[in-house]
C-alpha cells in the first residue's frame, strides 16, 4: 500500500535549518512526524537505513536533495553504547 506526504514552500535558511533538526530529533526518537492543515503523516525510521544526497548546480541555481530509506520490517539497530555495555 502506497501512503504519501508531500510538502513545498518557501523558508529561509534559519527555518530551514530548524526543520532540518526536528527531522535529526525525530530520527534519534525513532518516529517522525509530519503535518499539514488537518493531515498528520507519521513514518518510524529504524534500523539501517539508506542515505542518498545530490548536489547540483547549474545556471546560478543550486540543489540539494536528501532521501532516506529503509525497510519497515526490519529490527531497530542498537546503539554503539549498548553494545558497549553489553560486552562488558
Amino acid at each position: 500500500m502506497k501512503d504519501t506526504f508531500r510538502y513545498q514552500g518557501v523558508a529561509d535558511q534559519s527555518e530551514l535549518a530548524a526543520y532540518f533538526r526536528a527531522l535529526a530529533e525525530g530520527l534519534e526518537r525513532g518516529e517522525f512526524v509530519a503535518a499539514e492543515n488537518d493531515r498528520t503523516f507519521s513514518l518510524s525510521p529504524r534500523g539501517l537505513m539508506r542515505l542518498t544526497l545530490k548536489a547540483r548546480r547549474k545556471e546560478g541555481r543550486s540543489r540539494i536533495i536528501v532521501a532516506l530509506n529503509w525497510d519497515e520490517e526490519a529490527p531497530p539497530t542498537p546503539l554503539l553504547d549498548d553494545l558497549e555495555e553489553g560486552a562488558q
